[in-house]
């Protein structure tokens, strides 16, 4: 049976390539529990494929693919960090694993975890949690720069 290998369809809801075989392509979407192949419930072969937030039709066969269905950038409050003297709030993220499909049922299964997660890149929030990053580098290499000067003219005075 021929089948369609290697091609990235990620975020498309129905892939450019209308198959019944898939090998080693990336069905991956941005929202858990997205159907691909909305309207075409014919079942598919799924071989190594990446699944994550995606839903394959009824009665579809998956072997080793990776099911994960990930709520990827959700907010988790709030972290104040100082910069230019001033106190800034950013907004945390976290990643919300919320489980993956069983093979044979399609069926949600295992139990929700969550993990830390950066902010979007080039938001606000991660250009100021980057700012204020780079200034605690620089003060902490400032402090280990006084640390060693302190510590060399100790070493000089013990020599006097």
């Amino acid at each position: 049976m021929q089948a369609t290998r290697g091609k990235n369809f990620s975020r498309q809801a129905t892939p450019a390539i209308l198959d019944y075989r898939y090998e080693n392509c990336n069905f991956s979407q941005a929202e858990p529990g997205t159907r691909i192949f909305p309207g075409r419930d014919a079942p598919r072969v799924f071989i190594e494929c990446n699944l994550v937030n995606a839903i394959p039709p009824p009665g579809s066969t998956l072997v080793r693919c990776n099911t994960s269905q990930v709520v990827f950038r959700e907010e988790d409050g709030t972290e104040e960090v100082s910069l230019n003297e001033r106190v800034v709030e950013i907004k945390k993220y976290r990643r919300r694993i919320l489980g993956r499909l069983d093979p044979k049922t399609l069926k949600l299964v295992e139990r929700e975890r969550t993990v830390q997660a950066d902010p979007p890149e080039g938001s606000r929030d991660a250009v100021l949690k980057r700012l204020a990053s780079e200034k605690q580098r620089a003060l902490d290499g400032a402090a280990a720069k006084d640390s060693e000067a302190s510590e060399l003219i100790d070493a000089r005075e013990v020599e006097r």
